[in-house]
């Protein structure tokens, strides 16, 4: 064979190998751990139908911030009997750094009513059924809300002066749901006569609505209240995490440790999980943290006889910004609830 002919040969094979490697380099790149995140807040997207393998559904819906994505795995554990994870999911829509729009408030809300009404908490749906319903433009949506509304009760005649007001439900998660140390009951000192309560924040910086997050914040705080400060048991009788639900931390029967010295006495401890500080280290509380701080206040100030002059932040009593100056801005707000009118049977214990 001629050395042309092998020339020849030689220069049409690198002209393919060119064309095939150019053809490749241009050709669009997938990788498989790229979320394809195309979802919308719809009616056909959210509500369809789960597979009976729960878990593709599951990865079929990648983990970013697109709130439809966290509604539709919310609606996925609601219809595989997981409504706890349905409930945290919702949160990060209702109580996340973004505002949610109306449509997808609306989906949220009727998602986290049904998955209460599946943990035997449906009377703490209901305002979230209501609002949905005012918002919601899809109809389907609002047939779907309408049929989980609950009846009405009989309207019974009675004198208005004399009818019980309405009273938000108190819901509290209890010491054993944040699986706390045993308190160290020798260093505790009975309460007494309570007339008093004071807001405090943990100056940690929590945005998660997840429940687990928020029981291991409650964790940390009391090691550091019995190892460091030497207290016999976390400081503060009530806690509030981000997506609103209030803890239980120390005994009502035991005084507190949270204002320091005298201020202890007679005064209810409430801690809110976050850094409410001015800073890029700091948060605002959000808006289910003020509805459970209102909600809290009221039925202890209805329970003890607790007057607004009588409900603080930190700073009132002490050289501290705790609670933060973005709580802080809120105590009118909050102590305003202390002298609306109460039912005096849901009180907290």
């Amino acid at each position: 064979m001629s050395k042309s002919v092998l020339l020849l040969g030689a220069k049409s094979f690198a002209l393919g190998m060119l064309v095939l490697f150019t053809a490749c380099a241009s050709a669009p790149r997938r990788s498989a751990k790229t979320p394809q995140s195309n979802a919308v807040v719809s009616y056909e997207y959210l509500l369809a139908p789960v597979r009976e393998d729960a878990e593709l559904d599951i990865e079929a819906t990648p983990r970013d911030k697109n709130p439809a994505v966290h509604l539709r795995r919310a609606w996925v554990m609601l219809q595989r009997k997981r409504p706890q994870e349905a409930v945290d999911a919702c949160a990060l829509v209702l109580y996340g750094p973004v505002s949610p729009s109306a449509q997808t408030e609306a989906y949220a809300r009727y998602i986290r009513a049904e998955a209460l009404a599946a943990l035997g908490k449906g009377k703490n749906g209901e305002y979230d059924l209501k609002r949905a319903l005012e918002i919601a433009m899809d109809e389907r949506l609002r047939e779907r809300i309408e049929d989980a509304m609950p009846e009405a009760e009989p309207q019974v005649a009675s004198d208005k002066r004399t009818a019980a007001p309405r009273t938000p439900e108190l819901e509290i998660h209890t010491r054993s749901e944040w699986r706390p140390s045993a308190p160290i009951k020798s260093r505790l000192d009975p309460m007494g006569r309570i007339y008093r309560l004071t807001i405090h924040h943990s100056a940690m910086l929590l945005r998660s609505t997840a429940e687990s997050e928020a029981a291991q914040q409650i964790r940390m705080i009391q090691s550091a209240h019995i190892k460091g400060e030497h207290y016999g048991d976390i400081g503060y009788h009530y806690l509030i995490d981000p997506a609103g639900r209030i803890w239980q931390g120390r005994e009502l029967r035991y005084q507190g440790a949270h204002a320091r010295g005298d201020n202890n006495r007679g005064n209810i401890g409430i801690c809110v999980l976050g850094n409410f500080m001015r800073n890029r280290d700091g948060q605002r509380p959000t808006e289910a943290v003020i509805e459970s701080l209102e909600t809290l206040v009221g039925h202890l100030s209805s329970k003890y006889g607790i007057g607004q002059e009588q409900i603080f932040s930190h700073g009132d009593l002490v050289n501290t910004q705790c609670p933060g100056p973005l709580l802080r801005e809120k105590m009118t707000r909050i102590a305003r609830a202390a002298a609306a009118p109460r039912s005096r049977g849901a009180a907290a214990e």
